[in-house]
């Protein structure tokens, strides 16, 4: 059974024991490197347990054993897939790379890291590292990078032409829910999920999304009536 993420998911002390002698600050890097760790800890040990794809229901009723949601317990076991993610050889190369770093690489970091080729993850790694990258500038270069396959990446499918004035307001209404949808959750995410919310903005900027996010509600509605017209 998949364990959840404490230090009793590696068997070990928690990390401030470890350390020698009294008084010694653990640092923010280090911090990190025990959690991800345990990260691929609880992946490793629900791959053991589950080593096929779950079942319907399954995958929901283990990530509450470990208390992590599905999504991120998924994001566990890639991890700890040797070949998807990272064998027990590269853990130990990545966890050095965070230990030494001045700044933490965390586990949000780790998954955006599994998208990458091998050996690009390792000198992204030690650039989150020596220079502090958020998640956002890391998603930015892995923008800039080929996919493991090789092939370039590409910023998205490119969109389909609308026939009529039905599918424009179709098309239309869809982004309007995504947008709010996405306001909603980076407002206010699920505590699990462990991410910046919209309250680290500048306040000039945050007041712009709450305007934008109010005459989103005011155009959906108009939209929602003209599609019931159709």
């Amino acid at each position: 059974m998949a364990k959840k993420i404490d230090d009793k998911a590696t068997g070990r002390k928690p990390h401030a024991r470890r350390r020698a002698g009294r008084g010694v600050r653990v640092t923010d890097s280090e911090k990190a490197a025990d959690s991800i760790e345990q990260f691929y800890e609880v992946g490793r040990q629900s791959l053991e347990d589950h080593p096929g794809r779950f079942h319907s229901g399954e995958a929901a009723k283990a990530a509450k054993k470990t208390g992590l949601t599905a999504t991120m317990l998924g994001r566990a076991r890639k991890f700890a897939d040797p070949d998807r993610g990272y064998t027990p050889e590269q853990l130990e190369h990545l966890v050095k790379t965070c230990r030494k770093g001045p700044h933490p690489v965390t586990r949000e970091h780790v998954v955006r890291l599994l998208s990458l080729s091998k050996g690009d993850r390792r000198r992204i790694a030690k650039r989150i590292a020596d220079e502090g990258w958020t998640t956002i500038r890391l998603n930015e270069e892995i923008k800039r990078l080929p996919r493991k396959d090789g092939a370039p990446r590409r910023g998205g499918r490119t969109p389909k032409p609308l026939r009529d004035r039905g599918e424009l307001l179709v098309q239309l209404r869809l982004r309007l829910e995504k947008w709010q949808a996405w306001h909603a959750w980076v407002k206010s995410p699920p505590a699990e999920e462990e991410q910046v919310t919209i309250a680290a903005l500048p306040k000039p900027l945050r007041d712009q999304l709450e305007v934008v996010d109010k005459a989103t509600t005011k155009a959906l509605k108009i939209v929602e009536k003209e599609v019931k017209r159709l």
